[in-house]
């Protein structure tokens, strides 16, 4: 085998294996980061509509006293 062998071979075989991989790790990484940023995002709604509610309950208490 003279020596374009192993470069066709790393060009047709491995590198593509090796940018396949590449893509699938950053891709399943991307997808964990925005898995966390929506849950980030709900516990930030749910800790607003929280605190929105318990403003309206001490207003309600302070109207009624």
């Amino acid at each position: 085998m003279d020596s374009n062998g192993y470069l066709t071979l790393l060009m047709n075989f491995i590198a593509p294996i090796a940018l396949g991989l590449a893509l699938v790790y950053v891709l399943w990484k991307t997808r964990f980061v925005n898995w966390r940023q929506r849950q980030h995002t709900e516990k930030a709604t749910e800790d607003l509509y929280d605190r929105v509610e318990n403003q309206r309950k001490r207003r309600e208490n302070t109207a009624q006293r």
